[in-house]
């Protein structure tokens, strides 16, 4: 399929988005998803707050590749509409998600941060941890004098990776035994 970054403003070719079930819901939409290269993303930030109201509102995120770089899509499927946005960089796709899902949880249609209660939908404010996917704590933790957090996640298998988004942030990896995600580690408090 061809579109237009919305980063960059570069036409380029991607994998086609799974458009609408005339007769299904979100959830049969959702199945639809296997095998295209789009993963569905139901949590969002730093503590995992929900993206969307499934079935009515769905987030799918997919990553390529083409001849100049990567590139980092996402979709979104309200009540059966299907739109997909492209951008060249991941830090761009991650704030037109917090965008579109701070607008969702400031307008009360998801369950999102406490602190967006009574703000105005139209006007996006960034607050601490939302821009960024949410990376599940599966209770591996470092040691103190580790200079970051890890976490390890080992014998993935399909059950576990329909409970998570793993998927999306790993690129669909199957049959591993250890993959490790290092993030900065949060500084002391006081």
């Amino acid at each position: 399929m061809q579109t237009t970054t919305k980063d960059t403003g570069e036409t380029v070719i991607v994998p086609a988005t799974v458009e609408r079930d005339m007769y299904g819901e979100g959830y049969d939409w959702m199945e639809s998803l296997a095998g295209t290269g789009w993963h569905e993303v139901p949590g969002w930030g730093r503590d995992g707050w929900d993206l969307g109201s499934w079935p009515y509102i769905i987030f799918a995120a997919a990553k390529t590749e083409d001849e100049t770089g990567k590139l980092f899509g996402y979709t979104t499927h309200v009540e059966g509409d299907v739109t997909a946005r492209w951008y060249r960089s991941c830090e761009a796709r991650n704030l037109a998600i917090s965008k579109e899902a701070f607008w969702y949880w400031a307008s009360g249609q998801s369950d999102g941060p406490e602190a967006l209660e009574g703000m105005n939908p139209q006007e996006f404010k960034q607050i601490d941890g939302l821009c960024e996917p949410y990376i599940p704590d599966l209770g591996n933790q470092p040691r103190d004098d580790s200079p970051v957090s890890k976490i390890c996640l080992v014998s993935v298998t399909e059950e576990t990776r329909k409970m998570s988004h793993l998927d999306w942030l790993f690129g669909r990896v199957r049959n591993f035994s250890m993959i490790l995600v290092e993030r900065p580690k949060p500084a002391p408090a006081g």
